[in-house]
């Protein structure tokens, strides 16, 4: 209204502030009321930090994850109350920020229950969610965007022209085929054996299919409520039930992986040492049960690691590794198939279709990224044509990876395909040995890696609510948390003691138990309650639903059979 009055005017305006008789000044001059209760707050804030900065201990290493990555500078005007003003108001300090009136909308609905009061820029919902889910923003970077993707989605690197982009098509693919090849493939070739070459392809497509599909209603359920994680989404259908539902599928499943991962440590590694037992010394010929223990000399430090950030220069050894290894096992299956022909008894159906059901689902286990990979892709309308002709090519590769080695070795292949591989080659080529060491060492590598998700998610379940310094010191907090992941990876390695002789009943079971309710049964439940689909598609999604809970069943009690 100011620039609306003439000059002449605006000397006759009265001010609010201005006392009669006062000289004016550049800025208004405060009520003496209102400084000296700014006054008076900034001091009882100033000394209530300091008591807690006094009587705080140590901090906790991992909880660096619970903090703000910026602080926002406080203002003078503003002081960052600890106590509030008023219940209607809230602290300044909590609103003044950015989405601080959504935030405080939350909470006053009760939306934001888990919402940390001391740390009102993180209300987490599912501390699994956050660091199972990739915020990958380049391909290249995805190590670092894995790292960064703790509460807010990675921030994208602008490009030359200063304008920030997703990831483009042929990045997403690459991430996918990352995903979803891995050492899993070394016990595919055996599993073909027990379920028949025909068989196992057919199951292996119609395992695939189904998972494919069942992709696409999770990102259209994203879509519906307006983006959200795996659990986000599943809350909105079932409440906190199905919260937790997604988070223990999720824990069990990286806890699968790493009963895995320790196995393929125990039955490579013995083997690749035994070629050498004329120059070795006695007690490095170790057998398979000593190197299943003996890696908890190495696997329970590294799993006492807080920080991804030191498992980037691991995970891309490992990566280039495995990848590297299984190229090689399957240009010399190509290259052995075309030498000498098949193999003798090659059967085209078997009775282990079951188990073989159960490996399908645990190797294409990547439904818990595909949220994320949606999210940071450039253009929305293209994702889920590139995720399903990338995923079908994954299925030609496995089709291919176990089919031949099968062929190549017929009824002699045994898990992993390693050990085939090194007796195919003559006794002076030493590739064999090493192909058994690079998988050895690059399963080790991965251990902690795979149990960093699960472990935090338990902690963040028996630790919930407790603030360094607060509720338990910092060393015993850090040491309980060590004691914990102690626990777990002893638990993984009694697991994998368990099923060493029988690999692929393991891996059925975990496939069937903790990765078929996540890629089968929870999709089509959000797509149910969310999307309300028409007859047809309500038909499918029980379909599909039944089916996958007659997997659960049915593959663990074949599983479980052949275990006996």
């Amino acid at each position: 209204l100011k620039h609306c009055i003439p000059p002449s005017d605006r000397s006759a305006i009265p001010h609010p502030l201005r006392r009669p008789g006062t000289r004016r000044s550049a800025r208004p001059m405060e009520d003496e009321a209102v400084r000296d209760l700014k006054r008076a707050l900034s001091r009882q804030q100033t000394g209530e930090r300091s008591a807690s900065s006094r009587s705080a201990g140590p901090i906790d290493d991992d909880d660096v994850f619970l903090m703000p990555t910026r602080r926002m500078e406080s203002s003078s005007s503003l002081p960052a109350l600890v106590e509030a003003l008023h219940p209607e108001i809230g602290r300044p300090a909590d609103i003044a920020q950015p989405g601080g009136f959504r935030r405080d909308h939350l909470q006053r609905e009760g939306l934001a229950s888990s919402v940390i009061v001391r740390r009102p820029l993180l209300p987490s919902r599912s501390v699994l969610d956050k660091f199972l889910d990739p915020r990958v923003r380049n391909v290249f970077e995805e190590e670092r965007a894995f790292i960064r993707g703790l509460d807010q989605p990675t921030p994208r690197s602008p490009d030359v022209h200063g304008v920030v982009r997703g990831s483009s098509d042929w990045q997403t693919a690459l991430l996918i085929l990352k995903s979803t090849v891995g050492g899993t493939l070394i016990v595919v070739p055996e599993a073909y054996k027990g379920a028949g070459l025909i068989s196992a392809s057919m199951v292996m497509i119609l395992i695939a299919g189904i998972e494919i599909y069942c992709m696409s209603l999770l990102i259209r359920c994203s879509v519906k409520i307006g983006g959200g994680s795996y659990g986000q989404i599943m809350e909105r259908c079932l409440g906190r039930k199905g919260l937790w539902a997604v988070d223990v599928s999720l824990v069990t499943s990286q806890l699968g992986f790493v009963c895995t991962e320790i196995l393929y440590v125990a039955t490579n590694l013995p083997d690749a040492l035994a070629a050498f037992k004329s120059t070795l010394p006695a007690w490095m010929l170790l057998t398979q049960t000593d190197v299943l223990f003996g890696q908890m000399i190495l696997a329970v430090p590294m799993a006492w690691i807080r920080h991804l950030k030191y498992f980037a220069l691991t995970n891309v050894l490992a990566n280039v590794t495995v990848l590297s290894a299984l190229g090689t096992l399957l240009a010399f299956a190509i290259k052995g198939l075309a030498r000498d022909g098949p193999a003798e008894e090659i059967h085209n159906f078997g009775p282990q279709w079951l188990l073989f059901a159960g490996t399908s689902v645990f190797s294409f286990e990547c439904i818990n990224f595909v949220i994320p990979m949606y999210e940071a892709h450039e253009k929305k309308e293209t994702f889920v044509p590139i995720l399903t002709k990338t995923l079908w090519a994954v299925v030609v590769l496995f089709i291919l990876f176990g089919g031949l080695n099968y062929m190549r070795y017929g009824e002699a292949t045994v898990s992993p395909v390693t050990k085939n591989f090194a007796e195919s080659l003559s006794s002076s080529s030493p590739l064999g040995r090493i192909m058994q060491f690079a998988f050895a060492f690059a399963s080790l590598l991965n251990v902690p890696l795979f149990l960093f998700p699960a472990s935090i998610a338990i902690e963040d379940k028996i630790f919930k609510g407790q603030v360094p310094g607060c509720a338990a010191p910092g060393l015993v907090r850090k040491w309980s948390k060590n004691m914990l992941r102690t626990i777990l990876v002893f638990c993984c390695t009694l697991i994998a003691y368990l099923g060493a002789a029988h690999i692929n009943a393991l891996v059925a079971v975990i496939g069937s138990v903790c990765c078929v309710p996540l890629a089968f049964i929870y999709p089509v439940i959000c797509h149910y309650v969310l999307l309300e689909p028409g007859p047809v598609a309500a038909a499918l999604d029980i379909a599909i639903g039944t089916m996958g809970a007659f997997l659960f069943v049915l593959t663990t009690v074949s599983a479980i059979q052949d275990w006996q």
